[in-house]
């Protein structure tokens, strides 16, 4: 059975029981999701080094930094990832089944030149999505690449952490002037020393050490770390809330699953997932044992705790780590092989974990081709001993551990799984649809029963899981009906501009409501310039709206996002206004690849509310501002042009943590930059005059 309708891009939010209530399920089923964890580290590189000469540096300056082959970039080379995502989507094709993987990122990396300026006080971040790490090969790519992999259903991306390693530690150091930590600081790479002498493990440890696990601050601890650094929850709730955001502007979905680095969760930073909604953990909730006694915390021994999440702790690395050291390879050992018998025998929920730098990357001499074949080779063994398992991705296994079936999107289908030995009724349409910005019951869906097609439209979409139930159903994309418009109207669906419209004295769209795309289709929008209220575009109490393709020209505001959140403005052409672009109380919005140009004041105007983002635009030729923020927190102004204003170029009145990214300024009547009881940070610049008040 199969139903078309579009894709879902955002994946739902399930709050499930550590415990829970038994699932109807056959108990002789066994689920295995392949994980692989640390893709994206190579930012903060806390466990790489870029070549074989850094290694023989470190070792000059004293220090004993492990085994050269342990620490020489991982499998994140273009070519590599490019040559085993081909080579695994080829696997599970040859093998007649989806084999997917679940990968899990980290999101963000230090901003070196940043922290260096602050005396290594203040930790400072980059996104990965500003771009790889240059000290490192063949880096230039790799994010399309990670996207084309999940387009591709080769793999389902997953949330690892913003950072991983322990920055308060590392910031330390750098303090005290530890000699590695500087040179690799110079170099763009994290090291932490934290033993006193050097071992082979003195950097991989508190480095590989997550901004979760010292959440926990233990003033009476033995162990320096838990004595003297915590974390409180709102700098925790940043980070995995910047973390989760960065993810979705490079994915398209927010994610539900998350395995802590070192597969060890501080046992309060449990809240901060669960409020930020994830549903799943792969590891263990834990406490240090130490900490644990003295407080007098039931389930000491085992170091778990209940929580809300979905955890599975059936976990087993079989990584093929450090080559050379293992024969037969580390997969062929009985510690791989015997865990696997061990978990599919005794638990019916099974994750089986592989690094990212679990092969140096063929600049190193081994690569995706060794990698595939040991993964294939373990795969086949497992398709041998149990052919009957099933396999997830991580997402799916957290929603039938606890519930019994699973709707899991991928970029083009959503794959509905059902393994319920009872009846079950669910509604696509209803409490258990995910939520989507993509989602709209307004749509053809064509449903195929015994080869016979039955369109349904505005319908609930219901599906009667029962113990005959097929075990699957594919979604996939169907035709996106965006409606058809040739005059100024209220817009509350999606929908496509099909001509110019002139000659206008009042609004011409009002875009109101939620998950609503209108694309002008290049057209243009035009105003007489003779009323004061007219507005091209206004957009108003709305949540995920995207507005593209647009020409506007000869109002009092050319597009406007009033109330709103999640508001995207691409391509937008807004000219020869009165204000070009404005945001008045819309938070998590983004301006990007627009011009704002020749206004008679603004050409970009954003007051209250925060988080916004101006990306790839241009603010010039305007009668006053090229960029006026005031009363706006946390926005960003990236890769913006701002030149040839009337009076400042960008000007910015009581908002605070404003970053100029690679902004151009100049040649502004008064000012490039004038900021006025605000804090920014201005890194990559050709800004020329600056004037800063309190």
């Amino acid at each position: 059975m199969k139903i078309r309708t579009l894709a879902l891009l955002i994946m739902f939010v399930f709050i499930f029981s550590h415990l829970g209530s038994a699932v109807d399920i056959d108990s002789s089923l066994r689920f295995v999701t392949w994980e692989s964890d640390d893709w994206g580290q190579q930012q903060d590189s806390a466990l790489y080094l870029p070549n074989n000469s850094f290694y023989e540096n470190v070792l000059a300056l004293g220090q004993d930094y492990g085994a050269a082959d342990s620490w020489t970039t991982s499998l994140e080379t273009l070519s590599d990832t490019q040559r085993f995502l081909q080579h695994w989507k080829s696997y599970s094709a040859s093998v007649g089944k989806h084999v997917p993987i679940t990968p899990f990122f980290v999101m963000g990396y230090p901003d070196y030149d940043a922290i260096e300026q602050k005396n290594y006080t203040k930790i400072v971040t980059k996104n990965i999505t500003q771009g790889h790490n240059p000290v490192f090969p063949e880096t230039e790519g790799l994010l399309d690449m990670y996207v084309q992999g999940y387009q591709d259903q080769i793999w389902m991306p997953q949330y690892h952490g913003y950072l991983h390693f322990n920055y308060r530690t590392w910031l330390s150091q750098l303090r005290e002037n530890d000699p590695v930590a500087h040179y690799l600081f110079d170099n763009n790479i994290v090291g932490i020393n934290r033993s006193e002498g050097g071992s082979a493990s003195a950097y991989y440890y508190p480095s590989l050490s997550s901004e979760y696990k010292n959440v926990a601050k233990d003033p009476n601890s033995t162990d320096p770390m838990l004595r003297n650094f915590s974390i409180p929850y709102n700098e925790t709730d940043w980070l995995v809330s910047n973390g989760k955001q960065v993810f979705y502007d490079l994915f398209g979905y927010h994610p539900t699953s998350t395995v802590a680095p070192n597969y060890q969760a501080g046992w309060n930073t449990i809240s901060v997932w669960e409020d930020q909604g994830f549903n799943g953990m792969t590891g263990h909730v834990t406490m240090p044992v130490e900490t644990c006694e003295r407080l007098n915390q039931a389930g000491c021994k085992t170091r778990d705790y209940e929580t809300n999440m979905s955890i599975i702790d059936k976990r087993i690395e079989c990584d093929f780590f450090w080559m050379g050291k293992y024969n037969p390879p580390y997969w062929e050992s009985q510690y791989c092989k015997g865990k696997i018998e061990s978990y599919v025998t005794s638990s019916q929920f099974t994750a089986i974990t592989i690094h990212a730098g679990g092969y140096r990357s063929s600049v190193n001499g081994f690569g995706a081709d060794q990698m595939y074949n040991n993964l294939t080779a373990l795969q086949n063994w497992m398709t041998q001993t149990y052919p009957d398992i099933i396999y997830l991705t991580t997402p799916e296994m957290h929603q039938i551990k606890t519930r019994g079936y699973s709707i899991q999107p991928w970029y083009n289908k959503t794959i509905v799984r059902n393994y319920l030995q009872t009846d079950k009724e669910i509604s696509l349409g209803g409490n258990d649809s995910p939520s989507s910005i993509s989602w709209n019951m307004d749509r053809v869906v064509v449903q195929e029963v015994n080869g016979d097609e039955v369109e349904w439209e505005n319908q609930n979409m219901n599906i009667v899981f029962t113990a005959e139930s097929e075990k699957e159903y594919e979604i996939y994309n169907g035709e996106k009906r965006a409606k058809q418009v040739n005059s100024c109207q209220m817009i509350t669906e999606d929908a496509i501009l099909t001509q110019n419209i002139t000659g206008l004295d009042r609004t011409c769209f009002i875009i109101h409501g939620k998950n609503i795309i209108f694309d002008c289709n290049n057209n243009v929008l035009s105003g007489t310039g003779k009323t004061r209220s007219a507005q091209g575009i206004h957009v108003r109490n709305s949540e995920n709206v995207t507005i593209k393709n647009c020409n506007v020209n000869g109002f009092a505001v050319g597009a406007k996002a009033l109330h709103s959140k999640n508001i995207y403005f691409k391509n937008i052409d807004s000219t020869e206004n009165t204000v070009g672009i404005e945001f008045y109380k819309a938070e998590n919005s983004h301006i990007s690849n627009s011009v704002a140009n020749s206004n008679e004041k603004y050409g970009i105007k954003i007051y209250y509310r925060k988080n916004n983002r101006v990306v790839d635009t241009e603010a010039n030729n305007n009668g006053k501002y090229g960029v006026y923020i005031y009363r706006s927190n946390d926005n960003i102004l990236d890769g913006l042009k701002s030149n040839s204003n009337g009076k400042h170029g960008i000007y910015i009145y009581r908002s605070n943590n404003i970053l100029l990214d690679t902004v151009t300024s100049q040649s502004n009547t008064q000012y490039d930059l004038y900021t006025r009881r605000s804090s920014t940070t201005v890194q990559y610049n050709n800004i020329g005059t600056t004037k800063k008040r309190r």
